[in-house]
């Protein structure tokens, strides 16, 4: 005759096979998807002469999906940025490992034009956005808005506020090039990213 404590630990363990099962299940059905998509990346032929691939930190489980963007002078200042994308990640609690981190140009080229790379490109990152079903989006830069919405602003425009696309939240703030260019930028960045917290705390 079972007790209520065979009961009891017959529900424990009900549960923690349900769950591996799940987690399995989701690990089955992202991993292959992901590694078909980067082939994908590095056999595109689109943007004729590109100097080369640019790489991509991978978390396909994380909540939070963070896009880099191009910017003019990033090849200049590319260690002080580095640098500085980081700190901002610091200030809020976010790991790189734990997070979902992309570029939105995936290769370089010296005779393309960004918009002609975007547009190459957008179909990937909204293929990303299907294989990691992200809670929420972070972007640095004003790029990812045309991509998104087919329109072009300004990131004071768009910026400290909310956008949704396909049900994804998402987050705009300054590049940190820009960050580095015009120093009064980064109260307004710290803006940006409490805000961003505060809302991922609320959907969490």
């Amino acid at each position: 005759m079972k007790t209520k404590n065979d009961n009891f630990i017959q529900k424990i363990f009900y549960n923690l096979l349900l769950y591996n099962i799940e987690n399995s299940f989701s690990g089955i059905q992202r991993e292959p998807i992901y590694i078909n998509y980067k082939k994908e990346i590095l056999n595109c032929s689109k943007c004729k002469n590109s100097i080369k691939k640019v790489n991509t930190y991978s978390n396909i489980y994380s909540e939070i999906f963070i896009i880099l963007e191009p910017f003019e002078f990033d090849e200049k200042y590319h260690f002080e940025c580095e640098k500085l994308f980081q700190k901002m990640l610091n200030a809020i609690n976010l790991n790189k490992s734990k997070v979902y981190i992309t570029n939105l140009i995936k290769c370089k080229s010296s005779l393309l034009k960004i918009e002609n790379m975007l547009n190459n490109c957008k179909n990937f990152l909204f293929k990303e956005l299907e294989i990691v079903k992200p809670k929420i989006v972070l972007s640095f830069g004003k790029f990812a808005y045309k991509c998104f919405f087919n329109i072009e602003k300004d990131i004071n425009e768009i910026r400290n506020q909310v956008h949704n696309f396909n049900n994804i939240p998402i987050i705009f703030t300054y590049h940190p090039v820009s960050l580095i260019l015009e120093e009064k930028l980064k109260k307004l960045a710290w803006q940006d990213l409490k805000f961003f917290i505060k809302y991922l705390n609320k959907i969490k």
